[in-house]
């Protein structure tokens, strides 16, 4: 019994390399005294059943809504994220969801870094169809979290529905290149109307910050954007490119 249990010294786990191993497999291995292993049988292990995670949104209220947006948001939680955007919508309290990131220090990058993230996730279609008129709500958010944009003035172009600069209404994403706007303005639905790329020749003071110093997506999708805030450029935009009603 004594040289039975020398043998069996050692007991070691392994994803192991034996034919039948699987990612739950376990296999055992014995060490005798001098070093030399035998490999013992490989074992299942019982595996838990991983558990669905479900967000309720439907039965949250205002405060419970907004108190979860904001955490989910600076934890980047996907999924907590897209359960509080149907919640902003169905209470119809996006601003005052956004006007509660305006507490605690300023500047705070972590918070403005995942507000970025967050606009680049939902910008295109969820966070101006939920603000409404209330979209350069979301500017005061970003210049109370991020620090002052310090670059120099440039030329910005932005792909838009040549109706909305008609009414004077601008968006807050725009671009140094001209191509990357270009694709936007063609990129319409019929019903929108006809597409136009829009120039501003931005003072320092009109952007809010070059987005590429806080996330390198931007770059990744080669469109280099620029947060501007749409209330200090009326007046000062103009039609460079209209699309053609029909791409061919």
């Amino acid at each position: 019994m004594k040289k039975s249990r020398e043998k069996i010294q050692d007991v070691k786990r392994s994803c192991g390399s034996a034919n039948q191993a699987t990612p739950h497999s376990i296999q055992i291995v014995f060490v005798d005294p001098n070093g030399t292993t035998t490999n013992g049988p490989l074992m299942d292990t019982p595996q838990k059943q991983g558990r669905t995670r479900t967000l309720d949104d439907a039965a949250w209220n205002q405060g419970q809504t907004i108190r979860r947006f904001c955490r989910y948001l600076q934890s980047e939680d996907s999924a907590g994220l897209e359960a509080a955007a149907r919640a902003m919508n169905r209470l119809d309290c996006w601003r005052s969801a956004v006007d509660q990131l305006k507490t605690g220090p300023s500047p705070n990058i972590v918070k403005g870094r995942a507000l970025l993230s967050f606009w680049n996730e939902y910008g295109l279609y969820s966070v101006g169809r939920g603000m409404k008129g209330d979209l350069p709500q979301i500017i005061d958010a970003f210049k109370y979290l991020l620090p002052p944009y310090t670059g120099e003035g440039l030329t910005l172009y932005r792909g838009e529905v040549e109706l909305r600069h008609t009414m004077g209404v601008y968006g807050i994403s725009w671009t140094p290149i001209f191509e990357k706007a270009k694709q936007f303005a063609v990129r319409r639905w019929p019903d929108e109307g006809s597409g136009v790329v829009l120039k501003i020749e931005a003072t320092p003071n009109m952007i809010v910050t070059a987005v590429k110093d806080y996330s390198e997506h931007t770059l990744t999708l080669g469109e280099d954007e620029y947060i501007v805030d749409p209330r200090l450029i009326g007046g000062k935009v103009s039609i460079i490119y209209r699309a053609p009603d029909e791409i061919t």
